[in-house]
């Protein structure tokens, strides 16, 4: 999984909400109002990936994506 559109091979590009929601190669892996159910949370909670969010980066992405909120990291 990579963030941005320069280094996006498999994964999915985090450099637009657009991007995000595309998806990987491989297919969707954020399904807003799911948030326990989509893959991009169950990576990131079992919390060893190589770009692993912050605990504050990860609850902001959770509540985008279970109530479809704009996404705010303070």
């Amino acid at each position: 999984m990579c963030c941005g559109a320069s280094l996006a091979t498999n994964g999915p590009s985090f450099a637009s909400h657009v991007d995000a929601l595309r998806g990987a190669n491989d297919g969707t892996v954020i399904f807003l109002g799911d948030a326990d159910g989509n893959e991009l949370m169950q990576i990131q909670s079992a919390g060893y990936h190589s770009a692993q969010l912050s605990p504050k980066e990860l609850t902001a992405v959770k509540n985008w994506i279970a109530f479809w909120s704009p996404l705010i990291i303070d």
